[in-house]
């Protein structure tokens, strides 16, 4: 415990640390202690989230986090044209009738919301970021 404590306070960036000192604390039946960890390991997630490349991302451990940005989801007949002039466009199928289109392609949270702020000025006003990580979506 100790050691895990001594690296987080020289690199609060490395996650595998705290998510160690978590467990440990899970196995010893300190939930409360868990729990703190945990929130710390969130604050680190969110600033190694906010402005890290992706060699940084990879650098500080776990996984690599990637943004995109969606646009909105449409139906047959009121899906925008020049959406498709966007970069990295894929469309997903929400049912027989939508279809939910993500843009953009980043590897920090500064550079999508820096891209939010365009897509927003061309129209897309309810385009929201989603993060992935290890291909799993993720809340921040």
């Amino acid at each position: 415990i100790k050691l895990f404590k001594k690296s987080i306070k020289q690199d609060r960036l490395f996650l595998p640390a705290y998510e160690n000192l978590i467990y440990i604390y899970k196995e010893q039946g300190e939930d409360k202690k868990a729990l703190n960890t945990g929130n710390a390991l969130n604050k680190a997630r969110i600033r190694l989230m906010q402005s890290f490349s992706r060699e940084e991302q990879l650098a500080q451990g776990g996984g690599v986090y990637i943004f995109r940005l969606n646009l909105g989801t449409f139906g047959s007949f009121d899906t925008p044209a020049r959406l498709f002039d966007e970069p990295n466009v894929i469309a997903i199928p929400m049912s027989e009738e939508t279809t939910a289109y993500v843009s953009g392609f980043f590897y920090n949270l500064n550079d999508a919301k820096n891209y939010q702020k365009q897509m927003k000025q061309k129209g897309y006003s309810n385009s929201f970021i989603v993060a992935y990580n290890k291909g799993e979506e993720i809340e921040f």
